[in-house]
């Protein structure tokens, strides 16, 4: 009986009461304990890494799809016609990722124009 037992190889085996008596055998468990925690350790931090990354890297796409945007508005306002600035608008609204987008009027450029006011501005 005993040697079928010495025979069993395996991982029920290793953590079988005999070897946990030896202490090769707890140096073994303690060595695959502390793997274990070195790989979920690791895994965590990798994880962070990536999530921090990409959040990152969303961060700059917005950014550069934001100032795009707003030098393609500076530029149709330079033109001075309303139709261009109008049409910009409907382009810039019609782009996957932005759900609005609202350029309001200042009082003193309805002033100095001559553009009749469309109501409250904000702020």
């Amino acid at each position: 009986m005993e040697k079928q037992r010495a025979k069993h190889t395996g991982f029920i085996s290793l953590f079988s009461m005999e070897r946990l008596r030896s202490i090769r055998g707890r140096f073994t468990l303690y060595y695959l304990l502390i793997a274990a925690l070195i790989t979920f350790v690791a895994g965590g931090i990798v994880t962070t890494t990536m999530s921090n990354m990409a959040q990152k890297s969303s961060m700059k796409m917005l950014q550069a799809m934001s100032d795009s945007i707003f030098h393609t508005m500076r530029t149709g306002m330079n033109f001075g016609d309303p139709h261009v600035v109008e049409s910009i608008l409907k382009e810039v609204k019609a782009k996957q990722f932005i759900d609005d987008f609202v350029v309001y009027r200042s009082p003193k450029i309805e002033e100095l124009f001559s553009i009749p006011s469309r109501g409250k501005t904000p702020g």
